[in-house]
């Protein structure tokens, strides 16, 4: 059976794709900063996952084990104009939404390739 991760799975898209992965006949393991936020979701499994740190990105990559698909789904936006942006707020989308995929990349990737299995 194929093993897929998604993160940002408590709400919206992440939530949908999901159930749709599932229901296709995939293995999903689910992740999100809370994993409380997860439930009700036709997960195999149901992760804490904050991509902007190293440590939860390596502990979610143990639990999670191999993978055939991965969806970087987390993300964070701020409404405002460039110039109302706080770099603070700046600097924490940076964090998410690029530097995370980049860790989960990292993280899941290799044992994609070395397993013959996923699409990159």
């Amino acid at each position: 059976m194929r093993r897929a991760l998604v993160t940002g799975a408590s709400r919206g898209v992440g939530r949908a794709l999901v159930t749709e992965l599932a229901a296709r006949g995939l293995e999903v393991v689910a992740a999100a900063r809370r994993a409380g936020d997860l439930a009700g979701l036709a997960a195999a499994e149901r992760l804490q996952l904050d991509v902007t740190s190293d440590a939860s990105v390596a502990a979610a990559a143990e639990l999670a084990g191999p993978v055939d698909l991965l969806v970087n789904n987390a993300a964070i936006s701020a409404a405002a104009t460039v110039e109302d942006t706080p770099a603070g707020v700046a600097l924490a989308m940076f964090n998410t939404n690029v530097a995370g995929p980049l860790r989960m990349i990292s993280a899941f990737v290799p044992g994609m390739r070395s397993g013959a299995a996923g699409r990159w």
